[in-house]
């Protein structure tokens, strides 16, 4: 005879709202990525009010957006201000993204940072606003440790922040292999600005031996990734008959 076990309800109801809310999330992500804005919308909102943070996100980006609902920062905000309280990163990125007032969006990409959740990207904006004196004292030193982060967590335009650092030798000592190297890194990630920072180094001979039809093939890639100062040093080039 088999024995009926007694789970204790509070259980029952934890395991139930976990599984709802996880089945929500995913259903809310999976809606998101097949471009499927209008349903998306209604399935987020019910993962969001069951307080999970990516939902709240994915809903404070389509309101960004204007997907599947009129475009409305105001909203978009509310949600990507709740991501962040549920300690989701990209949510705290967005609403660095949105906030008027540098101090509060350096806030924002500092705590995105120290979650690490986000693809370098949160590391990234702090070494921006540090970068630009944005919301905190301008530090270009403390702006290439961020940036040096970023580039860790494989954000390509990190890399290329921290290649222009050493390029142009600020908060750094001038070094153009070690800049080559940063954008050589971001450009393999398909970074536009990356590739085109090693165009300029080929076309100069700064760190590598001057190289104008590699520099060219560097504009090319530039061009190929929508930068159109990529295009337009490539069409000089064609035009000098390179």
């Amino acid at each position: 005879m088999n024995r009926l076990v007694k789970i204790p309800l509070y259980v029952c109801c934890i395991l139930g709202l976990f599984c709802v809310n996880a089945y929500a999330s995913n259903e809310c992500e999976r809606l998101v990525k097949s471009e499927n804005y209008e349903e998306a919308i209604h399935v987020c909102y019910e993962a969001c009010d069951l307080n999970n943070g990516i939902s709240c996100r994915f809903l404070g980006q389509l309101y960004h957006l204007g997907l599947g609902e009129k475009r409305n920062y105001s909203e978009a905000s509310r949600y990507y201000e709740k991501a962040c309280k549920l300690n989701d990163g990209f949510g705290c990125i967005g609403s660095g993204m949105l906030e008027y007032d540098k101090g509060e969006a350096f806030r924002y990409y500092e705590k995105a940072c120290r979650l690490n959740d986000n693809d370098g990207i949160g590391c990234r904006n702090l070494g921006l606003s540090y970068y630009n004196g944005e919301g905190v004292r301008r530090n270009y030193s403390t702006a290439k440790n961020y940036f040096e982060k970023a580039c860790n967590l494989n954000d390509g335009h990190g890399c290329t922040l921290l290649g222009i650092l050493y390029h142009g030798g600020q908060g750094v000592r001038q070094d153009y292999s070690t800049a080559i190297k940063y954008y050589e890194k971001a450009c393999r990630m398909n970074e536009s600005l990356g590739c085109f920072g090693l165009g300029i180094v080929y076309q100069s001979g700064q760190g590598v031996r001057q190289n104008t039809i590699k520099a060219k093939e560097y504009f090319g890639k530039t061009c190929d990734l929508g930068e159109q100062k990529g295009c337009d040093e490539y069409r000089k080039l064609k035009e000098q008959g390179y």
